[in-house]
């Protein structure tokens, strides 16, 4: 019996914790703003509202008093109080006047958050539905093809590497960003070492956005034989790490480096290629290449 007890008293002390948190700052609020009211009504007028100071002590003791209402129901005192009906009309009353004010207050907080961030989900989305203009898309890949060796020879990309010898393969890809504009992906090579790959690309924009490119768990590679390998990296000219939030500026490709430590040696080939890049401050997307070639550093 002492251990049901006891169960049930720390389980509505812990509800308590919450629930009595949620109507105490509720009530907090309501009594601040009744007594700037009442203080500018005291200060016009020259009334005396010293009474109201036991407001304060009600208020400041509600949510203390609610722990020690919880002991004294579960251990009751020796002594004998004079008992009242649990529901008493007026008690009823003032309870469900207490409800609703924390939920309107708490709702009347939580308003504008919400519609804020369900705003911009419907502008994405929205953006997302409309259908590619081919024109825009045509031109924003031949201004990536034209302008990648340029990028490539100012970055940290081996010489070994040109790109100029890779164009006929190089694998380009594109998503729509939440302005209707392309953000265009240009996977150049995967080149092996003894263990790891290393992933060249670049990325290039119709329009100057604010990107975050993801690494680690939400960009990832698939061999030939079907393991998954997790990125260490995702690097811009030797800078960056788990992460990289890059302005993409119109007509400039900036050159990518994705590392994935853990392929073997003995794949040849990867499967596929899940980069992540979110639009700030929208949502994510993800460009998926299939069929990756590994080019053996010797």
């Amino acid at each position: 019996m002492g251990l049901l007890r006891l169960v049930i008293c720390c389980v509505t002390v812990a509800l308590w914790a919450v629930i009595g948190l949620f109507f105490w700052v509720a009530l907090i609020a309501r009594t601040a703003a009744v007594f700037s009211v009442i203080a500018i009504y005291a200060a016009v007028t020259g009334a005396d509202v010293s009474s109201f100071s036991r407001q304060f002590e009600g208020v400041a003791g509600f949510y203390p008093l609610g722990f020690s209402r919880i002991i004294a129901a579960v251990y009751p005192p020796n002594t004998h109080a004079e008992e009242r009906p649990l529901f008493e009309r007026s008690a009823l009353l003032k309870f469900g006047f207490e409800s609703v004010w924390a939920i309107v207050f708490w709702g009347s907080l939580a308003f504008f958050p919400v519609r804020a961030w369900l705003q911009h989900e419907a502008e994405y989305r929205a953006f997302m539905a409309r259908p590619m203009p081919a024109d825009s898309f045509t031109n924003a890949l031949a201004a990536t093809i034209d302008s990648s060796a340029e990028a490539l020879e100012e970055s940290s990309i081996p010489d070994s590497i040109k790109f100029e010898t890779l164009s006929g393969r190089a694998v380009l890809q594109s998503i729509r960003g939440p302005r209707d504009e392309f953000i265009i992906a240009n996977l150049i090579e995967c080149t092996g070492r003894v263990t790891g790959v290393t992933c060249l690309l670049n990325i290039t924009t119709e329009r100057d956005i604010d990107i975050r490119i993801n690494g680690g768990a939400a960009t990832v590679a698939y061999d030939n034989f079907g393991d998954r390998h997790v990125s260490e990296s995702v690097k811009v000219r030797g800078v960056g790490g788990e992460s990289l939030d890059r302005r993409l500026v119109v007509d400039t490709p900036i050159p990518l480096r994705i590392e994935f430590p853990t392929v073997p040696v003995e794949a040849t080939h990867l499967q596929l290629v899940t980069l992540r890049v979110s639009v700030l401050p929208y949502g994510s997307n993800e460009f998926n290449f299939r069929a990756v070639p590994i080019t053996r550093q010797k």
